[in-house]
């Protein structure tokens, strides 16, 4: 059960603290990792992430080294995953880095999954949950399955359905910038069809050459579009565009196009607390592959200043504000970002609010084990793939032996987040934390962290 409801934007309010842990949970969590269902049941969108992102189903396991400092910092925290966290890296968790693990259940042991629609079936594991201590549920997002979930169990919601969907609905965001008066791109929300078209032709006559057609949810480049101008008459719009029947058609902005230059991608972590206050802890730049796919983040960012007084990090910090609170009012509680574009036109410099994404997100995990062990200092975290010839415990011990492996007190190292194990228990994906004082630390070790893999091959790869 839950008693979210929208709350007046006006009484929420914001704090600066960037750089340093915010203050989160009080109370322990039951966490069901249901990646599946960040689009709210949408088949096709979630067809589509499964089946370009490598590891779909071990990313829950990178709840594992914050899930109590998320909710509580006790070991009173239920999570629930599809896949085993490798018995290596908790060591490492545990006993190196001193972190308390949360209580685990791998639902894949028991033939079933994180689709809470699928727990109920099983009497066992209704059971543990039930009598688990803690009194609320959450996952990194909450559609209507969890939320009959937790009506059966007779357990609280962090957030409720709507709640969840409104704060992640990239129209509705929209709406709100426009209201707002803040920077906006050119295009505008349409019905597909002739609606669509037009804009779209209105778009080519301004000069833009691609347009991005978003959906009302999406994540990580899924529920996106984009759409070559040129080619009108032969567009194949692709159907999850439509499940809400409106989209938003807007210009892609890229380099060389009216003198647009230093393209640059940040995003902003907050934290939304049950009384509507929200705390903004961090300012990252998010690292894009060629194609603006997410592979990674750097805090503090080292192409503008981070510091107050900077042109870029005060306008981020006064849209962010506007932002947040918006998120607030929709009666979402717990972690997010807000991720922005921003270059120079003409020599002017332009900041936009792109999207919300209200949950755990890939700078969530980085972030929180960045300030909980070193506040205020440097981090970067990037997503490597490797040939699958090596274990975690091998990769962990060839950190250690070249004194690269984090450890508490040392002011620089790397953290591994998770991995991603294929059947021959080797590593095919892994998330890499970098820590350091300054962020120019952080890229050398990243630079140079393929070398100390060697001979076993790693490349950057998406989120």
């Amino acid at each position: 059960m839950t008693t979210d409801k929208a709350f007046p934007l006006e009484n929420v309010s914001v704090s600066i603290k960037i750089g340093q842990m915010p203050v989160l949970w009080p109370h322990p969590a039951i966490y069901i990792a249901n990646i599946d269902c960040i689009f709210y049941g949408d088949k096709e969108k979630t067809t589509h992430l499964q089946q370009n992102v490598t590891g779909f189903q071990g990313y829950g396991a990178r709840l594992t080294p914050i899930l109590n400092l998320l909710y509580g910092g006790s070991s009173n925290n239920l999570l629930l995953l599809n896949d085993s966290p490798d018995p290596a890296a908790l060591e490492y968790f545990e006993k190196v880095l001193g972190l308390v693990m949360p209580e685990t259940i791998v639902l894949g042991r028991y033939g079933c999954s994180t689709l809470p629609m699928n727990i109920p079936e099983n009497p066992e594991i209704m059971s543990i949950i039930k009598n688990h201590p803690a009194g609320l549920i959450d996952g990194y997002v909450t559609d209507i399955q969890l939320e009959k979930l937790a009506i059966k169990l007779k357990k609280e919601l962090t957030n409720s359905h709507e709640a969840s969907r409104w704060a992640n609905n990239k129209i509705l965001l929209h709406r709100f910038i426009v209201k707002s008066e803040l920077p906006t791109f050119d295009g505008s929300e349409v019905q597909p069809g002739e609606d669509l078209l037009k804009c779209l032709g209105n778009l080519r006559k301004l000069g833009y050459s691609q347009a991005a057609i978003r959906s009302s949810l999406g994540a990580s480049g899924f529920g996106m579009f984009i759409a070559d101008l040129e080619q009108l008459d032969k567009i194949q719009f692709p159907h999850f565009l439509f499940t809400d029947k409106t989209v938003l058609a807007q210009g892609w902005i890229k380099e060389g196009r009216k003198e647009i230059e230093k393209i640059l991608s940040p995003s902003v972590q907050f934290f939304c607390d049950k009384d509507h206050k929200v705390t903004i802890f961090d300012i990252t730049e998010q690292l894009l592959s060629r194609s603006f796919v997410h592979e990674g983040n750097i805090s503090p960012p080292m192409n503008f200043s981070p510091y107050p007084g900077g042109k870029v990090y005060d306008e981020l910090i006064r849209q962010s504000v506007q932002v947040a609170k918006w998120v607030a009012s929709t009666g979402y509680k717990g972690t997010g970002s807000i991720d922005f574009l921003v270059f120079n036109m003409a020599g002017q410099l332009q900041v936009y609010v792109c999207e919300v994404n209200a949950r755990v997100t890939g700078a969530t995990y980085p972030s929180l084990l960045a300030r909980h062990f070193m506040p205020g200092k440097a981090w970067l975290m990037r997503n490597f793939s490797f040939n699958s010839a090596m274990s975690v415990q091998n990769l962990i011990q060839k950190l250690d032996k070249n004194s690269r492996l984090f450890k508490p007190g040392r002011n620089y190292g790397i953290l591994p987040i998770n991995f991603i194990i294929n059947d021959k228990k080797l590593v095919s994906k892994a998330q890499i934390l970098f820590l350091a004082d300054r962020p120019e630390f952080c890229m050398e070790m990243m630079m140079n962290f393929p070398q100390l893999m060697m001979p076993v091959r790693c490349v950057y790869d998406r989120d």
